[in-house]
């Protein structure tokens, strides 16, 4: 027997030349037995199997037919793992999070606590403000003009606090496709010069940041990272109202180059489309995992206020 071509790569195909070789297993069960010759066209290629006497084919076919059977199953059941997402949910509420001042004088380098100029605090299962009656409140103090604190979870990784470890490090690789979902609540929003959301994923060296934020005090517009440690303007308008729930969409990518690649902002029900791409930054080899943030800015004239978030998702894929 000639040796069997592989199915495509495309699922249709596939289970087409299953179909075809089990519609002529079953025309050759009703043949006789005499020596006749029967020729069998092969889906890829428009090959022929040389003449053999009909109980040869026949076995020829029904081998056929369920090898092909079993490689489609094969194939539907890795598109289907391919193709599910995963999503974890209520971040907000769950454990890991932790806080850190960050100072313009300092070039925005990690302050802990206690930080000069900046005070910070989360306070978890909050019943109102909220939506699923489990919100948490991120605030922010002091007197440093500018000053931030950046709430940071590691989800996936050497440091994942969701117990996602991906010891192996197979995991990070196969992911290509993220979406941060969220609804935040301000009762004074114009004291923030920046609200930011991101995710961050550290593998091989590399270091790739999808950084955004929404400058508000600071300009109302939608701001990018890139990798040479610089905000890129969109142009996207940005003044999420205060006293009231925003919801927030951001689709993420990562090339299959390995790249940054922001595909759109969604903010109350109205879409941006980005399609913007910068290469990745650099990192310790060691480093390996993916982060979510949530930062929040003090104005010039620095105040305290509190931001809320609830129903915080994050989905991959």
């Amino acid at each position: 027997m000639k040796s069997t071509v592989l199915p495509s790569h495309k699922h249709s195909e596939c289970w087409e030349t299953y179909a075809e070789l089990n519609g002529a297993a079953r025309r050759a069960q009703k043949e006789s037995c005499a020596p006749k010759v029967v020729l069998l066209r092969a889906v890829q290629g428009k090959s022929a199997v040389l003449p053999l006497r009909l109980t040869e084919i026949w076995r020829n076919i029904y081998v056929r037919r369920y090898y092909f059977f079993f490689i489609c199953l094969i194939t539907a059941l890795a598109m289907t793992a391919t193709a599910t997402a995963t999503t974890m949910s209520g971040l907000q509420s769950k454990g890991g999070w932790k806080g850190y001042g960050e100072k313009a004088s300092q070039g925005w380098a990690i302050c802990p606590a206690p930080c000069t100029g900046i005070t910070w605090s989360m306070v978890q299962h909050i019943q109102s403000p909220a939506l699923s009656g489990n919100s948490t409140k991120f605030s922010i103090g002091g007197t440093y003009p500018y000053g931030d604190v950046l709430w940071t979870n590691s989800l996936i990784g050497q440091m994942s606090t969701q117990g996602v470890k991906d010891y192996s490090h197979t995991l990070l690789p196969t992911l290509h496709y993220f979406t941060y979902d969220a609804y935040f609540y301000g009762t004074n929003l114009p004291l923030s010069q920046v609200l930011e959301f991101d995710v961050s994923e550290y593998m091989n060296g590399h270091k790739l940041i999808w950084g955004t934020q929404c400058r508000i005090a600071g300009g109302h517009q939608w701001d990018i990272w890139n990798a040479s440690q610089k905000w890129i303007p969109t142009g996207i308008y940005c003044n999420p109202p205060s006293n009231k729930w925003n919801h927030l969409i951001l689709k993420f990518a990562k090339t299959s180059g390995g790249n940054v690649l922001f595909q759109s902002i969604t903010l109350n029900g109205v879409t941006h489309t980005l399609n913007k791409t910068y290469a990745p930054g650099s990192a310790p080899s060691s480093w390996w995992g993916l982060t979510i943030n949530v930062q929040t800015d003090m104005n010039s004239q620095p105040s305290a206020y509190h931001v809320y978030v609830d129903k915080l998702n994050l989905t991959y894929q």
